[in-house]
């Protein structure tokens, strides 16, 4: 009886799938059938019950489960610890990220850079997905948390800032107060959730309504906006900074702290986070925490 094939096993009674399964560990569907099915014989008895549309762990499977999970999460942390921070980093990470996520991806290229036998395998999906289902290592994600089985560790928080081109500021005027910019052309959002983000909160904690003449609901298209000139945007530090650097925009004001966006490393609770994404982990919050976008968590 193979330890690999303990662990796919494990891997598809996570996924619930044979077929998310083998998506997950990069194996053709007959390879995960057959091996499962080599294992029931070993065993003597059935881990799952198919149907042409179902896929459901027997009993005897879950009791099995519940046995050789910690099993094999000892054995891996025992080996991994063995063979020391000294060996070589290795492997693939399957990352899920939220939309707009080339803003990180300078962080994933330098951890790659350090670490060259390290592949990223990334998906930014449309909706967050559970982790452990769709076969993922790690996610990152902004914005509150729901309550789930997910390992949830914060990193910082993303403040925003009120921006404009200096080709607008010529043509229009700078805002003296927050409350000047209800008389400015602002490019608004429209959140996932459909709820337009045209209440923005200035650092001091005023509230200032604002409308223009478009609504995007793509973080892009805000951004070509704001820089082409058309009107003023509430961007997040991330992508703020950058472009005031560059003098491609100029900051307005401040957004307030108490509105700032959390930003989250995910990883699944029932998985033991293997050397890589243990170490990747430690890579992300120590970029994140160090980089000026970002507002360092006290």
């Amino acid at each position: 009886m193979k330890t690999e094939d303990l662990s796919l096993f494990l891997l598809v009674a996570d996924c619930g799938s044979i077929t998310q399964a083998a998506d997950a560990a990069d194996l053709p569907v007959a390879n995960v059938s057959r091996r499962l099915r080599q294992l029931e014989g070993e065993l003597g008895f059935p881990l799952f019950a198919r149907t042409t549309r179902q896929l459901r762990i027997t009993e005897e499977g879950q009791q099995f489960y519940q046995q050789v999970q910690p099993m094999l999460t000892e054995l891996s942390a025992t080996i991994e610890s063995l063979r020391g921070q000294r060996s070589k980093l290795s492997g693939k990470l399957r990352l899920q990220l939220f939309a707009d996520s080339n803003l990180v991806l300078p962080f994933l290229q330098k951890f790659q850079k350090a670490h060259p036998e390290v592949t990223f395998d990334v998906e930014v999906p449309g909706k967050e997905l559970d982790l452990l289902e769709h076969g993922f290592d790690l996610g990152m994600r902004i914005g509150p948390q729901r309550d789930s089985s997910e390992v949830a560790r914060l990193a910082g928080k993303l403040r925003r800032m009120v921006v404009a081109s200096p080709d607008y500021l010529s043509r229009h005027g700078r805002p003296d107060t927050p409350s000047a910019l209800s008389q400015h052309n602002c490019i608004t959002f429209r959140m996932p959730n459909g709820r337009l983000d045209n209440l923005w909160q200035i650092q001091g904690g005023e509230q200032v309504e604002v409308k223009g003449d478009f609504v995007v609901n793509q973080q892009s298209l805000l951004d070509d906006l704001v820089c082409s000139g058309h009107g003023i945007g509430f961007l997040p530090s991330i992508i703020a900074i950058p472009l005031i650097q560059q003098g491609r925009l100029v900051e307005l004001f401040e957004g307030d702290d108490e509105q700032a966006e959390e930003i989250w490393l995910i990883y699944p609770s029932r998985r033991h986070p293997s050397q890589l994404s243990r170490a990747f982990i430690d890579f992300a919050l120590e970029e994140v925490r160090g980089n000026p976008a970002f507002q360092l968590l006290r």
